[in-house]
């Protein structure tokens, strides 16, 4: 494998722990979590190169350790005990965002009409 392949291989390697790790189940998903576009998270995989920011950014909960390795670590390692996926913690976000708008609605009531 030449240098340009094992530098792909590696990138390859950690988007997908990524997803791995946030049970993401497409480049999509991924590039959406990541918060960048999906056609700019094709070329960076095409190229070799990791959006390393935004990962260091969103992945704080992840072992880096297991995330940037070149080897195969097996099962996603955390830095905390548990782990949520993004799904989830998006469920969360939301349900969160309900119950304030709830509770602003409530102070509001009869001043609004």
């Amino acid at each position: 494998m030449n240098t340009d392949n094992k530098k792909s291989h590696h990138v390859n390697m950690v988007l997908d722990r990524v997803k791995q790790y946030y049970n993401l189940k497409t480049d999509a998903k991924l590039a959406e979590f990541l918060d960048i576009q999906p056609n700019t998270l094709a070329m960076q995989r095409s190229r070799g190169t990791l959006p390393l920011n935004q990962i260091l950014q969103k992945c704080r909960n992840v072992n880096m350790n297991w995330l940037l390795s070149k080897e195969d670590m097996g099962k996603p390692l955390h830095t905390q005990d548990q782990s949520v996926s993004y799904d989830a913690a998006e469920s969360l976000r939301n349900e969160e965002l309900q119950r304030k708008i709830a509770e602003l609605e409530r102070k509001l009531g009869p001043e609004r009409n």
